[in-house]
């Protein structure tokens, strides 16, 4: 099976409980790859081989992300939908998940390309496009298009009903800074690893509640930050080496062996990034660490770091703020409800810490674990008919 690299680690997680459901699910699994022609300004014509993975569990639409990457698969895609199927159900929220992928970098696509993106990828793929405005039901709620740079973002992201200036990702930042509140009252030091726009906006975030970041690593790169430096200019530091000579000395930041170097009360694991054993034997003490993308923490390390009494923050909890969102804005268009940007913030920020609290009242210190129990008895619920998704 495609996504059975996420079925093997989901389950070791949730032993046997979950494996019934992770199987009817499978079941329920739609799969498609096709190549999209965007005719370019100069009449050349580029082909770009496309991937979609969608994964139904109810009568509602799934929920999902395109990922522009120079070499997407269609394996990588049956996980990021089975991963946010999960994710729906685990803060109830009866979508399915789905995934599409580009196989296109951002830097070789213009601006121009970029605006007839959309519409192609739908062209060969209508069920990923939204349809639930014209009264339809099979279309996937678009939260994103992943791997694009911000000069972009914003005309690829869905227009309809988002707050103004309210991306997925800041969705994201938001409710994973609202886990970090929950789990550490008091800001200490901070490390991220893979620098992507949600690690980055939860930085920025953190930042403004009194955490320093005193490290950040991408690309095989890490930089120390001694003079409290913005997490935009260490972004701009880790994209390649002249920019790393540039604060080194300069700024008085220093280049180190690893991000972890320091010690780190909250260390942030970006898009991009893996955590594995040997960032888990780097650390020091036992600091909670964040995952912002699905499988970023290996099972290996995450058993490691349990070991030393850390705790993990999943990515299905940690970045529950995208399908929050997407339900939120699916509502209010559905049913015309006179939502401001305010309210709408309010209500996903209420729905996140009503969910996480029932999950650290279970299992405090086995965030994932609770988190898949929860997704498996809603997905059942929602089979037999009995599920609901309240505002």
């Amino acid at each position: 099976m495609a996504s059975g690299g996420y079925q093997r680690s989901v389950t070791r997680h949730a032993a046997a409980a979950l494996r019934p459901v992770l199987d009817r699910m499978e079941a329920r699994r739609e799969e498609g790859e096709a190549v999209i022609a965007l005719r370019r300004r100069d009449g050349s014509v580029l082909r770009l081989p496309v991937w979609r993975s969608r994964c139904d569990v109810g009568a509602l639409p799934a929920i999902g992300t395109v990922r522009l990457h120079a070499a997407p698969s269609p394996e990588v895609e049956a996980r990021l939908a089975l991963a946010t199927a999960i994710q729906c159900a685990a803060f109830h929220l009866p979508y399915g998940g789905a995934a599409g992928g580009v196989a296109a970098p951002d830097a070789i696509l213009s601006r121009a390309d970029l605006e007839r993106l959309p519409a192609a990828f739908g062209g060969a793929f209508p069920d990923m496009v939204l349809t639930a405005g014209l009264g339809g039901l099979r279309g996937t709620l678009l939260t994103g298009w992943l791997g694009v740079e911000a000069r972009s973002h914003a005309r690829l992201a869905p227009t309809w009903g988002r707050p103004r200036g309210f991306l997925r990702e800041d969705a994201v930042a938001m409710t994973a800074a609202a886990a970090i509140a929950a789990l550490h009252p008091r800001p200490g030091n901070l490390a991220v690893l893979g620098c992507d726009q949600p690690a980055l906006r939860l930085a920025r975030a953190l930042i403004r509640r009194g955490w320093r970041m005193t490290a950040a690593a991408a690309g095989g790169v890490a930089v120390g930050n001694r003079v409290g430096l913005s997490p935009a200019e260490l972004a701009c530091a880790l994209r390649d080496a002249a920019g790393v000579a540039g604060l080194v000395g300069e700024r008085g930041t220093r280049r180190l062996e690893s991000a972890l170097d320091h010690a780190a009360d909250l260390v942030v694991v970006g898009g991009g990034c893996r955590f594995g054993t040997g960032e888990a034997l780097a650390l020091r003490g036992a600091p909670t660490v964040m995952e912002l993308a699905p499988e970023a923490v290996s099972a290996e390390a995450e058993a490691l770091l349990s070991a030393r009494g850390s705790r993990v923050v999943p990515e299905v909890v940690a970045g529950a703020g995208a399908p929050i969102l997407a339900h939120l804005l699916w509502l209010q268009r559905r049913r015309r409800l006179d939502w401001s940007p305010v309210e709408i913030k309010t209500r996903l920020l209420r729905r996140f810490k009503d969910a996480l609290a029932a999950m650290l009242a279970e299992d405090g210190e086995d965030l994932r674990m609770a988190a898949l129990r929860r997704s498996s008895l809603f997905m059942e619920s929602v089979w037999r008919g009995r599920g609901v998704c309240a505002l």
